[in-house]
């Protein structure tokens, strides 16, 4: 918060390095380089930051020419999953219930109680 109240790009990187999520996954250089994308990325909405987005774009552009970037994986993550539309979940439900059924093994121990 104090980050983006202030402007401050400096914090702005050190609260992505101390966020649990970002440093389960990301070493240091990793989130630095992440923060000037956001910064890049969202400058219009970042007034604050007065003219830091336009740095940050320049030391992306810098790091790209000199092949210093940190190597992006390609991954899926939870964003780009298939989200499933209300027939799929009805039609995944009643598969669902279709296999449970068909293994309840008290529905196939009653015939045989009944038998006897």
């Amino acid at each position: 918060m104090e980050a983006a109240v202030h402007g401050d790009v400096t914090l702005l990187k050190q609260a992505l390095l101390h966020d649990p999520l970002v440093g389960a996954v990301c070493n240091p250089e990793e989130v630095w380089q992440m923060g000037d994308e956001m910064l890049a990325a969202m400058a219009r909405w970042l007034p604050q930051y007065g003219d830091q987005p336009a740095a940050a774009a320049k030391r992306l552009a810098e790091a790209e020419q000199k092949r210093h970037r940190v190597r992006l994986r390609e991954t899926r993550g939870a964003v780009r999953l298939h989200t499933q539309t209300v027939d799929e979940m009805a039609a995944a439900s009643a598969e669902s219930r279709a296999v449970a059924g068909a293994s309840d093994k008290r529905k196939a121990a009653q015939p045989a109680a009944a038998a006897h």
